[in-house]
């Protein structure tokens, strides 16, 4: 995504909104038709000090930014899942403490 056409901190009539409007949009039939295909995706937003890193890595070129990057693949066989703390009234919910 071009970073210098119209940077929504001057952006004054909400047009600028559309292009990320259409990104995601992107984004999620991305994600969508890698399923359908048998693919694996998640979608990482960089932040901190990804994004620098990221255009370093990647070469991309000044005036361009990578506001979220799609990763495909495919899925590990029989894949170690963490295991989740159960949710429960007791510890999830406070009553008039912290």
């Amino acid at each position: 995504m071009r970073t210098g056409k119209s940077p929504l901190s001057e952006d004054k009539n909400g047009y600028g909104l559309m292009d990320y409007g259409a990104a995601w949009a992107l984004v999620e039939n991305m994600l969508l038709a890698a399923t359908a295909e048998g693919l694996g995706s998640v979608v990482h937003i960089p932040v901190k000090k990804e994004p620098e890193q990221i255009k370093e890595f990647l070469k991309v070129p000044d005036g361009w930014g990578l506001p979220a990057l799609v990763v495909l693949g495919y899925a590990v066989k029989d894949p170690l899942l963490p295991t989740q703390v159960k949710a429960t009234v007791e510890n999830k919910v406070r009553w008039n403490k912290w």
